[in-house]
């Protein structure tokens, strides 16, 4: 669900250039084939992926 999330926010029709001022050039895909932002895992506001995990952390 992460990766589809990733990819969806990457479509043309989602990505601003002006807006993301070449941090997508500091994105890098790993063996697990999600995206990472200086080492962390990007977690993209597009499939409401931010959502579902806020929900099931505050369930634990």
């Amino acid at each position: 669900m992460l990766i589809a999330a990733q990819g969806e926010a990457f479509k043309q029709e989602n990505k601003l250039a002006k807006r993301l001022h070449g941090l997508d050039q500091q994105m890098e895909r790993r063996e697990d084939e999600s995206l990472y932002f200086l080492d962390r895992i990007w977690v993209p506001l597009v499939g409401e992926v931010r959502i579902i995990i806020m929900d099931e952390t505050h369930m634990t």
